[in-house]
């Protein structure tokens, strides 16, 4: 009996091990979840609610997600009024992470749950006109073609090259003055000068909106959402609108029938195997 309590005193003394990944040997609730999705990023919360249970080792996963769990982290912590989980919220968006997080894949999910919503009856198909306010310039693109920038970074409108070709169709709209888009499920008329583009479709969805809609985050930022992009933001604005439109080539003409008015003429490309690389012309009348 006596050994039995010594043998148990002496297992109940021993250090836990520590395994590589800086977690322990695998004795509390947390530690036994599996590891193999340690870099997700949608189980910040879950691990801050470890941590306030009293679960040191779930801050020293959030410390290996780094900046990439900052907004996340920051975001929750502010719900739960934790004076120290958002000080070390605000310290995470200095630590570059230790291990490779889902940020990227996720921010590009983000895109296409908007495509899928839209397809799913909640953005329009074109068929009547559809009618918003842009000033400066105004862009159609089809999120899933731009989802890469939106979600890591960069513009596709300054993208000139051949692989990028009829990604976005972009039209300047003169004085800084507010102007109403009309878009219509019609080609121009012929006797009307026009500018024309192409656009290139796959996903069934296009954005019609103001070009920086479709922007990546600029350069330098690192606290990010996994869970929305710049486009999520501009919908909300009232800078860019969805709208179903099936996937091909479409030809798409711009005509000003007055200052205030940009009327824009979508239709099938008729000319759907020539190259995308000429985008840019202006089609005078008779």
């Amino acid at each position: 009996m006596a050994k039995g309590k010594e043998k148990a005193k002496s297992k109940k003394g021993k250090k836990r091990p520590v395994a590589k990944n800086g977690l322990g040997g695998g004795k509390t609730p947390f530690e036994r979840r599996p590891h193999a999705g340690v870099g997700d990023l949608r189980l910040v919360r879950q691990h801050m609610d470890a941590y306030r249970g009293g679960e040191g080792a779930a801050l020293e996963v959030l410390s290996s997600l780094g900046r990439d769990a900052s907004y996340a982290a920051l975001t929750y912590a502010e719900e739960l009024e934790d004076p120290e989980l958002i000080e070390f919220s605000r310290r995470l968006v200095a630590v570059p992470p230790a291990i490779e997080t889902n940020l990227h894949d996720l921010r590009e999910a983000s895109v296409d749950n908007l495509v899928a919503q839209a397809l799913a009856d909640e953005a329009p198909a074109l068929r009547g006109p559809i009618e918003l306010e842009a000033r400066g310039s105004l862009a159609l693109f089809d999120p899933a073609q731009v989802k890469s920038f939106l979600a890591r970074g960069g513009r596709a409108r300054k993208e000139a090259s051949e692989e990028h070709a009829g990604t976005l169709a972009m039209f300047g709209l003169g004085l800084g003055t507010p102007v109403r888009v009309e878009v219509r499920a019609q080609a121009a008329e012929p006797e009307v000068s026009v500018v024309r583009r192409r656009l290139r479709v796959g996903s069934g969805v296009v954005a019609v909106g103001l070009p920086e809609a479709s922007d990546g985050p600029r350069l330098g930022t690192v606290r990010l959402d996994f869970a929305r992009t710049g486009l999520d933001d501009a919908l909300e604005r009232g800078h860019a609108q969805l709208f179903r439109l099936p996937s091909g080539i479409w030809r798409v003409e711009a005509t000003h029938p007055s200052p205030d008015v940009l009327r824009l003429f979508v239709s099938p490309d008729p000319e759907a195997d020539a190259p995308l690389t000429d985008l840019n012309q202006a089609v005078p009348g008779p």
